[in-house]
């Protein structure tokens, strides 16, 4: 007996209007950052960067410890100086972060959470 097989459903007409990346309100709901996320994020961009200690930091949130996927939060951010977030040819956004974690002898969600926890509000 042969089983008759149901047609696939049609492509969208009109394409996703973000492209297909994920939008942060879907991660972290309605509310976003709160001020007590944003004195945090202040507080990180005053130090120095983790990787190579420059100043002038971007605020990086660690979602990945390098094998799987970590919950977005804003509590795990670290300070990481332009070169090291995104442009430099090194950067955790260029190599990944397992391959950014062994370069420098660190692992992010574990210096993320150090840095949560010496901070007081």
């Amino acid at each position: 007996m042969l089983m008759r097989r149901v047609p696939l459903p049609k492509k969208r007409a009109m394409p996703r209007r973000n492209g297909g990346r994920v939008q942060h309100g879907r991660i972290n709901g309605p509310t976003g950052k709160t001020a007590q996320h944003r004195r945090y994020h202040d507080y990180v961009a005053s130090l120095p960067c983790v990787g190579c200690g420059r100043t002038g930091v971007h605020v990086h949130h660690v979602i990945s410890d390098g094998h799987q996927r970590l919950t977005r939060n804003h509590d795990l951010v670290l300070p990481l100086c332009p070169g090291c977030h995104q442009d430099g040819p090194q950067a955790v956004h260029q190599i990944g972060t397992a391959a950014w974690n062994e370069l420098h002898g660190i692992r992010q969600h574990i210096e993320a959470k150090k840095l949560r926890d010496a901070w007081n509000d």
